[in-house]
């Protein structure tokens, strides 16, 4: 199959300018209407052997590159467009940048400004009867002093200790409701103290606990009453 080459390759083959190129193709009664890619309709060509014919005529000679420069030279000449399409496109956007940094420039000193004069203003003085009344400072409560402890009554961890009964039975027989307790909020030796024993609360602790391993006898015990 014959080789064809665009008018531009043809021209450049037979080092000839444009004009004298019409001319040629003129008295060669070739049709340049005829001569068109289908396609791409914009695009015209010769065939090999009328460029041969065309430098028999005028007395050039022609030298066809080898089939591949072709068809590299023609991947150059397709990718060229695509090459100035991207270049155009790159100082599109290296102007759009450019018009939103000046965009944002522009919004940074009108808000710099804006700070700027509310830091300026200052408000009008109020008169006296349009002041918010302050809030008085509320007072402490006043703290209540503990009592002493009731005389007959004695610390429930106090005795607890004194026997060497461990908290956790102490806690289990208050839950059972087997040993009665008095609870307040007394003084005692400088500590307060929520919960103690009276005499049959004594008592009653005695006859829990006297039986368990461990357990320390006073002075007071049995504790009767």
């Amino acid at each position: 199959m014959s080789r064809t080459y665009n008018f531009g390759q043809s021209q450049e083959l037979l080092q000839v300018d444009p004009k004298t190129f019409a001319r040629w193709l003129k008295k060669a009664k070739i049709d340049p209407s005829k001569q068109i890619n289908l396609a791409d309709t914009r695009k015209k060509f010769l065939t090999e052997e009328q460029i041969l014919m065309l430098a028999k005529d005028h007395g050039r000679k022609v030298h066809f590159p080898p089939p591949d420069q072709e068809e590299e030279a023609g991947q150059k000449a397709s990718l060229a467009p695509l090459q100035d399409r991207l270049a155009a496109l790159e100082q599109e956007m290296i102007r759009r940048f450019d018009q939103v940094t000046e965009l944002l420039a522009s919004l940074d000193q009108r808000i710099t400004q804006g700070s700027q004069i509310k830091t300026v203003q200052r408000p009008a003085p109020t008169s006296p009867a349009a002041r918010p009344a302050r809030a008085q400072p509320k007072k402490p409560a006043k703290k209540t002093k503990a009592k002493e402890l009731p005389r007959g009554f004695i610390p429930l961890h106090m005795f607890r200790d004194l026997h060497h009964v461990s908290d956790k039975a102490v806690e289990y027989a208050m839950e059972k409701q087997k040993l009665a307790v008095k609870r307040g909020k007394w003084l005692h030796n400088g500590r307060n103290v929520m919960i103690a024993l009276d005499a049959q609360g004594r008592q009653q602790f005695y006859e829990l606990f006297y039986e368990r391993q461990g357990f320390q006898r006073c002075d007071d015990c049995p504790h009767a009453l």
